[in-house]
């Protein structure tokens, strides 16, 4: 053998040896249900508002096929009668009922049989808080009329969420609630029971005058209340 063909076989095998060859890349099945794939939904983690809209993206690897698809997006919050979610068109859920007491609701997307879902917290947030006494329609000042030591007296609250709706299920406010007398001395807030329609109960303990204060959801209002012997 010539020098010249031993010196080609020998840079031929350093190339050789240099590289290798890889099996064609695969991926598995996107809808095989025992496929390492990925399939996933991508939404909020809550909703606050009566109204508000939950946006849902599709993510999966492979990616999804070009082209329309079929996809049947549901819920199981339909059939609930304090929390409702409905879908309202590709991706989207709308919310059409909801209460301060959230509840877990799925959305899901079904495609070719196989079907992926996420969990979402639905309820109400305040956004506006308004104390005084009276009634919720007919407020007037607490400190219009004087309470009397050992007298009770009912503070009445308007509530709202972002998209202005009245508060569903306001014992669920109550128990997050802070409430507050600033003279505890003065005037007690001990008698307050959680209720649905969030009315807090106040007891005059001894004359002067003191603010009740309540904080939720990063709102807050104060009533002032004028306690005779």
């Amino acid at each position: 053998m010539t020098p010249r063909a031993l010196v080609l076989i020998a840079g031929l095998a350093a190339v050789t040896l240099g590289c290798h060859l890889e099996e064609a890349f695969v991926r598995d099945n996107l809808w095989d249900p025992d496929a390492q794939v990925t399939r996933a939904l991508s939404a909020p983690d809550s909703t606050f508002s009566i109204g508000d809209r939950i946006e849902v993206t599709f993510l999966t690897d492979p990616p999804l096929p070009s082209g329309p698809l079929n996809i049947e997006w549901t819920s199981n919050g339909v059939a609930d009668t304090a929390t409702q979610v409905f879908a309202a068109g590709a991706g989207a859920f709308v919310v059409t009922r909801a209460n301060a007491g959230y509840q877990p609701v799925a959305v899901s997307a079904r495609l070719d049989g196989v079907i992926v879902s996420t969990t979402v917290m639905v309820g109400q947030k305040v956004a506006s808080l308004a104390l005084g006494c009276g009634s919720a329609g007919a407020p007037v000042a607490c400190d219009a009329a004087p309470l009397a030591v050992n007298a009770l007296r009912t503070v009445a609250s308007t509530m709202a969420d972002a998209n202005t709706n009245a508060i569903r299920r306001r014992e669920f406010v109550m128990q997050r609630a802070t409430t507050v007398s600033r003279d505890p001395s003065v005037l007690s807030t001990a008698p307050t029971i959680a209720n649905a329609a969030g009315q807090w109960t106040v007891r005059g303990i001894a004359p002067g005058s003191t603010w009740l204060v309540v904080t939720v959801d990063g709102r807050r209002d104060s009533v002032r209340f004028v306690v005779t012997p």
